[in-house]
């Protein structure tokens, strides 16, 4: 079975996935069906089972929540959603106003056209790569990645959901901080990372026709699209190392970049873990 999952996760963006697969995949957890949205799952520590399962959550955006949509995300005890999209995404196609749940939003610290992935659409198709998208991201979404660490901090009995527009990139990131933070393993951070590849597929031919007309520049078959499409097993090794040489590791970053204090991270730990 993870054989064959394996080998589904590895499709590109670009190819369908029989979706009678995809199904059962997304009808199981860590999945969540919330009408409106796609993508949508507990974030989870598979290998140490460290994250508490209904704590948070992530998934693609929710400009299309239906009513039900809507009070599967009260049932689900979700308080907060943070929207990590630019702010031209956010005027755009604004996340709709829930009664009882706060929607909370932070400029990059970029210009706020889409950041990261307009700093790659500027480059070469020659030096384009996942690692420098996910290296900018941390970067450009520092106020953002703050806000949720200080809610994990201050707020551990408020479930809370994060989205960006197909919960890949900078929802992916902001995910693999978090697990990684947990002290979850490198293979649980790369299948947290991949299991989008399923999550995506009801709505793939969409994301990649805003992604090839959008501000990115690129045709379906182009280098840079054919980058832009994968989610490699071993994504997250690649990052780290880098992040590594930078800060030391994920702590580093975040006492580094975000300001926060050993004292407080231990916070968050121990408040990720509360049983």
């Amino acid at each position: 079975m993870a054989a064959d999952l394996d080998s589904l996760l590895a499709t590109q963006m670009t190819e369908p996935i029989d979706l009678t697969q995809v199904n059962s995949i997304l009808a199981s957890p860590p999945f969540v069906t919330i009408s409106g949205t796609f993508n949508a799952r507990r974030l989870l520590d598979h290998s140490q089972s460290a994250i508490r399962s209904d704590y948070i959550f992530r998934s693609g955006s929710l400009e299309h929540l239906t009513t039900e949509g809507q009070s599967a995300l009260r049932n689900l005890g979700i308080t907060t959603i943070f929207d990590l999209r630019s702010q031209r995404e956010k005027e755009t196609v604004p996340t709709p106003d829930i009664p009882g749940i706060e929607n909370k939003w932070y400029p990059s610290t970029a210009t706020n056209s889409t950041t990261a992935s307009a700093r790659e659409s500027e480059k070469s198709e020659e030096t384009i790569s996942l690692t420098g998208m996910y290296l900018d991201i941390l970067e450009t979404h520092q106020p953002s990645f703050k806000a949720v660490f200080q809610h994990i901090r201050d707020h551990p009995d408020m479930p809370f959901l994060f989205h960006c527009t197909a919960g890949k990139d900078r929802t992916g990131v902001l995910a693999a901080l978090i697990l990684s933070v947990a002290d979850a393993d490198l293979e649980t951070i790369n299948r947290d990372y991949a299991l989008t590849r399923i999550g995506i597929e009801p709505v793939r031919e969409l994301l990649t026709a805003k992604l090839t007309a959008g501000n990115l520049n690129t045709k379906l078959n182009s280098p840079r699209m054919r980058e832009y499409a994968k989610l490699p097993l071993d994504c997250w090794d690649v990052v780290f190392t880098e992040l590594g040489k930078r800060y030391g590791d994920v702590k580093g970053y975040i006492k580094q970049e975000l300001g926060l204090s050993g004292e407080e991270m231990n916070t968050i730990v121990a408040n990720l873990r509360i049983t």
